[in-house]
């Protein structure tokens, strides 16, 4: 099916099956109206549907559809409407949903979404129906914009979420004073980095090492064992615990690889791709950019970014080009003294 200046397509409530095909989204960037609601779809959610940069309307409600939330959803910038519950989505919502400025309507609910409601979306001003219910979201929820009408929002069926108007009836939250909770948040990634990479160290170091090696794998990059491969490997779980992401996730098609989706947001883009957990509402993290105005002179951020830069630095394409682990361990002190304030900037963080 090819329509060049097709504009609506309306194929709800039918028997359809399959997945939704990415060349279709592709070559009909002219759609406006888009309705697939109330069929079988299955699969995920192409991320080619960024490609329909006019559309206003998009309905996927009540499908099979699985995987995660395409970030690529908010290039379609004129979105009004977008309708996608009752799904099997998972992951996190893509705190960048909220460039979606034009958004009325956003529906997400009974999907099995996790992590935190990103505080962004307080910033849509015309959107006036939010639905999240049923899902497994948690953290705190904010306070304004949408979310300071309880009538315009419906976050039921989260069981783990605190906090937000006193309408909404949920607990309070644990009280953890924000100017201490990112600093919280980083130390305990680091002190989980450090001791892990100490042991790996340890193991390279070990006279047999042939099945630590084995147990160290090269994420199927099909390579013989080797310490660069062990390190390829340390470095991808680094991204994976900063990120919140893993390499088999959808998003990740053709030649957009977790490395690859990392290094492309380093500059400019670095909480957009944190797990909502290092961000939870009362960071002052959560907008920041390096060496920014913030509690610790913006440590936390530039500690986050050096150990992206590290991870990124470890699970380069070529073997050569990767860290070696003692260097690795060397550098995450640096990092950790750094942050704590043991060490001024006297050699640059970048791995």
């Amino acid at each position: 099916m090819f329509c060049q200046n097709l504009q609506y397509l309306d194929i709800s409530q039918n028997n359809f099956t399959g997945i939704i095909s990415p060349h279709f989204l592709q070559t009909h960037s002219s759609l406006t109206y888009l309705k697939f609601g109330e069929n079988s779809f299955s699969g995920s959610l192409p991320p080619e549907v960024g490609k329909l940069i006019h559309l206003a309307d998009f309905n996927v409600s009540h499908n099979q559809l699985a995987g995660g939330i395409p970030i690529s959803l908010a290039d379609s910038s004129d979105l009004e409407n977008l309708y996608m519950q009752s799904n099997f989505f998972q992951g996190t919502i893509p705190p960048n949903l909220a460039s979606l400025k034009s958004i009325q309507q956003l529906d997400l609910s009974r999907n099995n979404l996790t992590g935190s409601i990103p505080k962004e979306l307080e910033k849509l001003q015309f959107l006036r129906y939010l639905d999240l219910s049923y899902n497994d979201i948690e953290g705190e929820v904010p306070n304004t914009g949408v979310f300071s009408n309880a009538s315009q929002i419906s976050l039921i069926g989260n069981n783990k979420l605190c906090g937000g108007i006193p309408e909404l009836e949920f607990p309070p939250c644990p009280l953890i004073k924000g100017k201490n909770r990112g600093k919280l948040k980083v130390i305990i990634l680091l002190s989980i980095v450090l001791p892990a990479t100490l042991l790996v160290l340890v193991f390279l170091l070990l006279p047999n090492n042939n099945m630590s090696r084995n147990k160290i794998s090269e994420y199927g990059m099909g390579l013989v064992a080797s310490t660069q491969g062990d390190v390829y490997s340390y470095g991808i779980l680094l991204l994976e615990m900063i990120t919140g992401r893993r390499p088999t996730d959808d998003i990740f098609v053709g030649d957009l690889d977790l490395h690859n989706y990392v290094n492309g947001a380093l500059h400019e883009r670095v909480p957009e791709i944190l797990d909502p957990l290092l961000l939870l509402e009362g960071d002052e993290n959560r907008n920041m950019t390096p060496g920014g105005e913030t509690i610790n002179g913006g440590r936390e951020i530039d500690c986050i970014i050096s150990l992206l830069k590290f991870g990124l630095k470890c699970s380069a394409r070529l073997p050569n080009d990767r860290m070696h682990m003692n260097e690795a361990v060397r550098k995450l002190h640096l990092i950790k003294d750094v942050f704590l304030g043991v060490r001024v900037h006297q050699e640059n963080f970048e791995a």
